[in-house]
């Protein structure tokens, strides 16, 4: 069975969906959310089982291994916005180590923790395109959260030198498309700008180009947890390729934004071409090959904001 930490949140409701669509149980779990996406709804009580875990639990942790006997991990929950330094630190830190000491304990096959883009940012100096083995600076960023996905990586990595666990690292884009109800990123702006008239804000600004869609972002990490052999430890999952600005203001248009807020989405474009990660190591490894550029990735994720609005739910 499959444990995907997170399970339930924008990534990992649809990285579950790729497991569950390829006939694998699953165990999500959850901490303080009732939410129950409904791309999952007809799996749950099924082959996906839905378990509340506070990772900075050990014995709690423990218990989810023994009792459902997972044999991969996807590890995406992360802390909410806003907490203490000290819950954060419980979450990411502590709660990383309980998985890992818990999945060596029951052998499982393969331990998949995911990073970010953002750690390419880490010198002030940092530019594109980034690869797996690109200088990052130990700095601390100045956004919090990559911070620790630093640290997890240097953590889970130890780790696994030290215990022989298979680890792997999957360092994510900008991910957008259905599910995401932060709507920071420009893509998910633009499409329910044309969806229901919401303005894009002048904070969808971004320093990086590498916009991935869920569905590609979760089909490779899919892929990676389940590929036999592998030779590197760490892999860019995105979009494979910068997206200029014109390419935005095309699919926008295309799609039908309005003028008023076309100009906005020109006035906040301000990236480099060559900010975004390569893919060639996923793709070598073990096929990631992701299928939507920008039109298709907002034309799919506008068309399903319009059906969620039709039914009320937006």
């Amino acid at each position: 069975m499959i444990l995907i930490t997170g399970g339930l949140g924008f990534i990992g409701a649809h990285t579950a969906k790729q497991f569950l669509d390829a006939g694998h149980e699953v165990v999500l779990t959850r901490y303080r959310v009732s939410r129950e996406p409904e791309i999952l709804r007809k799996y749950l009580g099924n082959q996906a089982k839905v378990v509340d875990l506070d990772l900075a639990n050990p014995l709690e942790t423990f218990d989810i291994f023994r009792q459902y006997k997972i044999t991969r991990v996807v590890h995406l929950a992360t802390t909410a916005w806003g907490v203490t330094p000290a819950r954060e630190f419980h979450t990411n830190m502590v709660g990383l180590m309980n998985l890992l000491e818990a999945a060596r304990s029951a052998g499982v096959s393969r331990f998949v923790t995911t990073s970010s883009l953002a750690i390419y940012a880490s010198g002030s100096q940092a530019t594109g395109p980034f690869f797996e083995n690109s200088y990052h600076s130990v700095e601390v960023p100045l956004h919090g959260p990559t911070a620790y996905k630093q640290m997890e990586e240097i953590l889970a990595l130890h780790y696994a030198d030290q215990t022989g666990l298979d680890v792997r690292v999957a360092r994510i884009a900008i991910i957008y498309g259905p599910l995401y109800r932060t709507l920071l990123n420009l893509p998910s702006q633009i499409v329910y700008s044309i969806v229901n008239g919401r303005p894009i804000s002048k904070a969808a600004s971004s320093h990086y180009c590498d916009f991935c869609y869920v569905d590609d972002a979760a089909e490779g990490l899919y892929q990676l947890s389940g590929a036999p052999q592998l030779t590197s430890r760490i892999f860019n999952i995105g979009a494979g390729k910068g997206v200029n600005s014109e390419e935005v203001v095309a699919a926008a248009e295309k799609l039908g934004l309005n003028s008023t807020e076309l100009a906005q989405v020109k006035s906040v474009i301000n990236w480099n071409e060559n900010d975004y990660m390569d893919t060639s190591l996923a793709h070598n490894e073990f096929g990631y090959t992701p299928k939507f550029d920008i039109l298709a990735g907002m034309a799919d994720y506008a068309q399903w904001a319009k059906n969620e609005s039709l039914s009320g739910k937006s």
